[in-house]
């Protein structure tokens, strides 16, 4: 089951086209509803920096402005919520066979 605190996240920001799924350590998680073709992924931004990062397997797709150390913490961070990224991707996105 997805997280509450999640859930209510993605409906409150359906509208904006940019859902928010976590933020956390000032670091802000979410992805582009214009995304729905890409594989599963979620995009980071602190201040002036960003990054997007494939959830399965987890790797860095980019990174514009994140020191190494930021990554590693974001890595943790994507580790520790892992489950509720993937739900909430496939719950804005379509299932893929995780929503049963």
């Amino acid at each position: 089951m997805i997280n509450a605190a999640i859930e209510y996240r993605l409906l409150c920001n359906q509208t904006r086209r940019v859902p928010t799924v976590l933020r956390e350590k000032g670091y802000r998680f979410f992805f582009y509803m214009a995304d729905r073709y890409e594989p599963p992924h979620i995009h980071v931004a602190k201040q002036d920096s960003a990054a997007k990062f494939w959830l399965d397997p987890l790797e860095l797709e980019f990174n514009d402005g994140f020191h190494n150390h930021e990554l590693s913490e974001i890595r943790r961070i994507i580790e520790a919520h892992m489950d509720d990224m993937r739900l909430a991707w496939y719950k804005s996105f379509g299932d893929r066979n995780l929503m049963l």
